[in-house]
């Protein structure tokens, strides 16, 4: 299997993580904590390929 990245930040207006992927066409999540998204984007580790990075971060 072949690793992808995820791409995640902080929508401060919406108060959610906000996710996509690059590698993986369609993948979007958002989850009002970091913890709950990285829950969330579990399951996709199973069905499709492993995470290798989780990239987060909140803008300055």
């Amino acid at each position: 299997m072949k690793p992808f990245s995820v791409h995640a930040i902080w929508d401060g207006e919406a108060g959610v993580w906000g996710a996509s992927s690059k590698d993986v066409r369609g993948l979007v999540a958002e989850a009002s904590t970091r913890e709950a998204l990285v829950a969330m984007l579990r399951p996709a580790n199973k069905t499709c390929r492993q995470i290798a990075d989780i990239s987060m971060r909140k803008p300055a």
